[in-house]
């Protein structure tokens, strides 16, 4: 990730790891701007409810929008109505569906 130029953050307290963020930077046609995207957020359950999700994703907004990009957007599975309610407190909203299709011989 990071030879492709992604945007990798981690928050480490005392040694030990609390969370991870990455994000990806996209030039798009239907925009003036780039768009940024959180492609994952992950906080170890001990360290939730303290603040370190939120700055992990304020951190990688800000460092996408250095990037040029003028939105950041993220997918959350709709069973994850708990990291919906996290993400809609921070300024996000629900605009779109987003659909998907397995590739044949695809590994993902």
């Amino acid at each position: 990730m990071l030879a492709a130029a992604e945007v990798v953050l981690v928050a480490v307290r005392a040694g030990a790891l609390l969370g991870v963020v990455t994000a990806h930077v996209t030039p798009v046609l239907h925009r003036p701007e780039p768009v940024g995207r959180l492609t994952a957020l992950v906080v170890a359950e001990a360290a939730r409810r303290r603040g370190v999700g939120r700055a992990l994703v304020e951190a990688a907004e800000e460092l996408v929008a250095a990037r040029g990009c003028g939105l950041i957007e993220v997918t959350s599975n709709r069973r994850l109505v708990d990291a919906h309610a996290f993400y809609e407190r921070l300024g996000y909203e629900a605009t779109s569906l987003r659909f998907k299709k397995t590739l044949h011989g695809s590994v993902g």
